[in-house]
């Protein structure tokens, strides 16, 4: 082919492409208004995930605190709108915002998402943990969790009758685990904010073929947030203790740590003494030590760890007041027991970090002459694992280390007063 005819066929083409670049932006459908609310409000999102996964030291809480500022700037229609559309560790949130002024419509759309991806959360549990099926059950999860919390903030006796006998019918794929579980613990939580009194007779009384034990203890560790001071916690454990469970360890594990808590915070002397005094091996795993610091320690260092959680200067004053307390096994009970207080799901393992984070925030603001920086090390000595909650290892490791801590008392010894086992 001549060279001129080379030429003409390639300027036909670079003018066709011109023409059909000159008419494309006629063609092109330009971003809805919507999709321009939604573009900024995700920058915005984003730019808050990307701060907190580049300070690693950062606990969750911030995070969260900072999204909760970006929806309650937000309009109703953009909260559906973002709920709808973006994820980013934010639908907890985006669907317990919605669901404070819609709450039947966030719980029809949380459904209608559950329909739609059915047979992907149908995978979870077939093959690896945290595959597909378990990622789209935990999205699913934080979408139902935000939309309870939320009517159960603005209506708590509402939501509370409306969810109380579907014993986990809300969802199609979220069994009576410890997903339901937690709906429970949330809604007992803010019904014992406007009536504790209701809320505790709804957690004693419930009655279910299945997870009884494990749904009283979700309640009554929500009812246990949110309860005001001064509650009569000697006759609230009897009463939990005299029914009959089939699995009592559930509600023992919630007793020792959340509601031995709270009665340390109000009156540490008869809680102590009420606790020592216990037989109950399921809740008092050292009752038959004759050391009074290692039964505190093995049976109360959770306790001491919720209570921290609440008002860490009164429980340092406490914690310190005994010998011997200062072993790693103990500062990973304290961890443990703020972990349930500040913990967003009653089963997420003891991480350590962002509630170890938290604990430091607060011990840097103790006075000097309360023990600062005795708290302080404390807590960053403090191994964050779960082997303190077997009770074989925990004896094991009491009677193999408490020799350095302070000498096993012989059976004619004179027995330590008071004043010896807890200095004023």
């Amino acid at each position: 082919m001549p060279r001129h005819h080379k030429l003409k066929n390639v300027a036909l083409v670079i003018g066709v492409m011109l023409a059909v670049t000159c008419l494309a932006p006629c063609e092109q459908k330009l971003p809805t208004a919507e999709e321009q609310s939604l573009a900024r409000i995700e920058k915005r999102i984003e730019a808050a995930y990307d701060l907190w996964c580049s300070k690693p030291e950062e606990s969750r809480e911030a995070y969260d605190a900072t999204i909760r500022q970006i929806f309650e700037s937000l309009s109703e229609d953009e909260i559906r709108l973002v709920a709808q559309n973006i994820g980013f560790e934010c639908e907890r949130v985006a669907y317990r915002m919605w669901a404070r002024f819609d709450p039947s419509g966030a719980l029809r759309a949380v459904r209608a998402f559950e329909d739609k991806n059915a047979d992907e959360i149908k995978l979870a549990g077939t093959g690896l943990e945290g595959g597909p099926g378990e990622a789209m059950q935990e999205y699913v999860f934080e979408m139902y969790l935000g939309a309870i919390e939320g009517w159960s903030e603005v209506d708590p006796k509402v939501a509370w009758e409306s969810f109380k006998d579907r014993k986990g019918s809300l969802s199609n794929s979220l069994v009576i685990d410890d997903f339901v579980c937690a709906f429970y613990r949330v809604l007992c939580e803010h019904l014992a904010k406007v009536d504790p009194d209701r809320a505790f007779n709804e957690l004693i009384s419930f009655r279910s073929d299945d997870y009884e034990e494990m749904i009283v203890a979700s309640m009554l560790g929500g009812y246990l947030r949110s309860a005001p001071r001064g509650r009569d916690w000697r006759k609230e454990v009897n009463q939990l203790l005299e029914r009959e469970w089939r699995h009592g360890w559930w509600l023992h594990s919630e007793i020792r740590t959340a509601l031995m808590g709270r009665w340390l915070q109000d009156d540490a002397e008869a809680a102590e003494r009420w606790f020592l005094e216990s037989d109950i091996e399921g809740l008092n795993w050292s009752y038959r030590d004759d050391q009074k610091d290692r039964k505190i320690r093995n049976g109360l260092g959770s306790a001491a760890g919720y209570w921290a959680a609440r008002d860490l200067p009164g429980a340092w004053r406490w914690m310190k007041s005994y010998n011997g307390l200062k072993r790693k096994g103990f500062g990973a009970a304290v961890l443990h027991g703020a972990d349930v207080f500040l913990t967003k799901r009653d089963a997420y393992f003891v991480a350590g970090g962002g509630v170890r984070a938290s604990l430091l925030a607060q011990a840097a603001k103790l006075p000097e002459e309360l023990g600062r920086e005795a708290c302080i090390a404390m807590l960053q000595d403090a191994e964050p694992n779960a082997e303190y909650l077997d009770p074989v290892i925990e004896q094991n490791r009491s009677s193999e280390q408490d020799g350095a801590d302070q000498p096993a008392a012989a059976p004619e010894s004179k027995p330590q007063t008071e004043s010896e086992v807890r200095p004023q």
